[in-house]
């Protein structure tokens, strides 16, 4: 059993809306609710009698996924409608690898920060600060990256507490 396609309409014409919700129910679509205009947040595909660029160009900075002039036939809406979800099913997917790039990359740049530190602190090349990272992390059953972000997590709290004592003045009865 296949699900429908599942739409929400907004509009400010209830006749309109009526007649979309009988034509669009007939096509497959499920209708998840009918709002008012200025009730909607995510703009999806806009039927307008507007047809001047700038209202495109605002509906389109709103995150419509597309733009249609009324009057519109149902055999120009389906495929438009048909389209943009598609496109909604891609931009979750393209956000959540942006997500998992974003923390590979965050990752990536952890161990690198850890490798330089360790070649600082024991005067070691690039590989061999990494070896021993590495080794480190395996010992220990957890990923590089995981080890990484916990030592450079401990560095700043570490640089806040010495910076927060930095700050206090000694005076004689703290002096003992």
């Amino acid at each position: 059993m296949t699900t429908k396609p599942v739409v929400l309409l907004v509009g400010d014409d209830s006749r309109v809306q009526t007649g979309l919700v009988r034509d669009l129910t007939a096509a497959g679509f499920e209708i998840s609710g009918v709002v008012d205009g200025p009730q909607a947040l995510l703009p999806f595909v806009f039927l307008s009698t507007q047809a001047s660029l700038a209202v495109v160009d605002k509906a389109a900075a709103l995150g419509a996924l597309g733009y249609l002039v009324k009057p519109v036939e149902l055999l120009q809406l389906i495929p438009m409608i048909r389209t943009a979800l598609v496109r909604v099913v891609q931009l979750r997917s393209m956000q959540r690898d942006i997500g998992r790039l974003d923390k590979a990359l965050q990752g990536s740049r952890d161990v690198s920060v850890v490798t330089g530190l360790l070649m600082e602190r024991f005067s070691l090349d690039q590989a061999a600060a990494y070896d021993k990272l590495r080794h480190y992390a395996r010992s220990h059953r957890r990923k590089v990256s995981e080890v990484s972000g916990e030592i450079l997590t401990r560095a700043d709290q570490l640089r806040s507490i010495l910076h927060s004592i930095s700050r206090h003045e000694i005076t004689g009865s703290d002096a003992t």
